[in-house]
C-alpha cells in the first residue's frame, strides 16, 4: 500500500474530518449544557415567591400609652409560598429589645402571589419610650425582618 494511492488519500482525509466533527460535536454538546444550566436557572429564579415587606406603620392604641407596628408584607413572586415562618426584631441602642423567638414563633403561613399579610406587633414600654421622643437623642432604632420559606 502507497501513501499516493488515492483510497490511503480518501480514508486520511475521511479519519480528519471524522475527527473534526468529533471535536465540533463535543463543543456543541458542552454549550448545549451550559445553556440548560441557565435556562433551569432562570426558571427557578422566575418560578419561587418573593417576598417583601411593603410598609411598616406605628397605630396607635386606643389605651394611653400603648401602640403596635403594623408589618404588611407581601408575596409578589409567581407561585405561592410555602410554609414560612416569620421572625424579626427591634434593636435600640444595638441591643434587643424584642423578637420572635421559637418560643414566641407565630404559626406557620403560605402567602399566594398578589396576596399581602399584616403582622402586628405590640410595643413594649422601652419601645414605646423612643416613639414618645424619651430617649431620641440617645437610641437609635432598627428593625429587621427575616422568613423562612420552608
Amino acid at each position: 500500500m502507497n501513501w499516493s494511492d488515492p483510497s490511503v488519500v480518501v480514508t486520511i482525509g475521511i479519519a480528519c474530518v471524522t475527527l473534526i466533527y468529533t471535536v465540533l460535536t463535543g463543543l456543541i454538546w458542552y454549550a448545549t449544557l451550559q445553556n440548560t444550566k441557565a435556562t433551569r436557572e432562570i426558571l427557578e429564579a422566575e418560578h419561587r415567591p418573593y417576598i417583601g415587606v411593603v410598609q411598616v406603620r406605628f397605630k396607635p392604641e386606643g389605651t394611653i400609652g400603648s401602640a403596635t407596628l403594623q408589618i404588611t408584607i407581601k408575596n409578589v413572586g409567581t407561585v405561592p409560598s410555602g410554609s414560612i415562618h416569620i421572625d424579626f426584631e427591634i434593636r435600640l441602642n444595638n441591643t434587643a429589645t424584642s423578637s420572635t423567638g421559637p418560643e414566641t414563633r407565630r404559626p406557620s403561613l403560605v402567602l399566594m402571589p398578589g396576596n399581602t399579610l399584616v403582622i402586628p406587633h405590640e410595643l413594649t414600654d422601652e419601645e414605646m419610650g423612643c416613639f414618645r421622643g424619651e430617649n431620641v437623642f440617645s437610641s437609635s432604632g432598627e428593625a429587621s425582618l427575616s422568613w423562612h420559606d420552608r
